[in-house]
């Protein structure tokens, strides 16, 4: 089962959609497989006020959260949003120094053609600007807080692995840096898991309303995605 699935499913059973083609369904970002989300973003037509499909969301499963709406103008495209923030949790381990992560994260921050970073979609555009990267520490991990309009596949978790390579002592910042520099002559640096990686928010012009009671079980699924990484023995 998929998140987008199991939510037309119920926007379907609930009658708050009726039909797919005029509900004209998108969505924000579309993830990795496995791959956990605490702020996507859909947009749909419907004749229901905002209030009442949060007011139905309790019938969804535990793991999908309604918390927040926004009426918008029809021309509205949720995928053309001004930023995008992904958090990846990073088990410490003795040979990882967060200031060593941060040295190598810091490469990426910019506008970087990104062929050795990314997994190449034919006519996709490689170059991507990334605002932020911090690197921060929370108990038994490592919180890497990427910020950037849009990202490429993969994009991400290959980062991740690059930093993961040079904190291990298998390679240099300054061979991260070349393969930046160089696209065109072919690097990987691997792909890290896609598990610990959370896209924590997308941000547009405007406000959404937030239900208070909803979005307080946000933190409840961070720590149970937390947890679950701590029993992963990888």
């Amino acid at each position: 089962p998929t998140i987008e699935g199991t939510l037309l499913e119920f926007l379907t059973k609930q009658q708050i959609i009726h039909s797919l083609e005029h509900a004209q369904f998108r969505y924000a970002s579309r993830t990795d497989k496995k791959v956990s989300a605490l702020g996507n973003v859909i947009a749909f037509n419907t004749t229901i006020h905002p209030e009442k499909i949060l007011q139905q969301a309790n019938k969804l499963q535990n793991t999908i959260i309604l918390y927040a709406t926004a009426i918008v103008e029809d021309t509205f495209f949720p995928r053309y949003a001004t930023h995008r923030h992904y958090r990846y949790y990073l088990k410490k381990t003795n040979h990882l120094n967060q200031y060593q992560l941060q040295s190598t994260l810091n490469l990426f921050i910019g506008t970087h053609n990104y062929s050795n970073f990314a997994r190449i979609e034919p006519g996709k555009n490689l170059v991507r600007e990334i605002t932020n990267i911090t690197c921060t520490e929370q108990n038994q991990f490592f919180l890497i807080d990427f910020y950037a309009p849009t990202f490429l596949w993969n994009q991400i978790r290959r980062i991740i692995a690059a930093a993961l390579t040079v904190a291990e002592g298998k390679t240099t910042n300054r061979t991260v840096q070349k393969a930046l520099q160089q696209p065109h002559i072919k690097t990987d640096f691997r792909l890290a898991p896609a598990e610990p990686l959370i896209l924590m928010d997308v941000g547009y012009p405007f406000e959404f309303n937030i239900n208070s009671t909803q979005y307080q079980q946000i933190p409840i699924l961070e720590q149970t995605i937390q947890n679950s990484l701590l029993k992963n023995p990888n």
